[in-house]
């Protein structure tokens, strides 16, 4: 998950540095590398994953400078983050315990 985590960071900042230098520089593109950083240390990491995830398609069909393909695995690694959970490895284990999936007994 760490690995996993490190990868969409650093997607997500390929996708998003276009964006903070050009002339079309606003407060998005901030906010969903903030977001990204939450998503490295794992920190709220499935509200911040869903958010990056939608983020991302959202400025990749209003500014057009991203790389399809890169879009299209950012999105998807957010999108298994924001289902699987931060890992072991995180702010979010630290905060709340570790996910524990018990079945029950029949």
């Amino acid at each position: 998950m760490l690995i996993l985590r490190a990868t969409a960071t650093a997607l997500i900042f390929i996708v998003t540095v276009p964006q903070l230098v050009g002339a079309e520089a606003g407060l998005f593109p901030v906010l969903i590398s903030v977001l990204a950083i939450f998503v490295a240390l794992g920190l709220f990491t499935t509200t911040a994953s869903g958010l990056v995830a939608m983020g991302t398609l959202a400025s990749f069909f209003s500014f057009h400078n991203a790389p399809p393909i890169a879009v299209t695995i950012t999105t998807v690694l957010c999108i298994s983050l924001s289902m699987m959970g931060a890992g072991a490895y995180s702010f979010d284990a630290l905060l709340f315990g570790q996910r524990r999936v018990t079945l029950p007994n029949r």
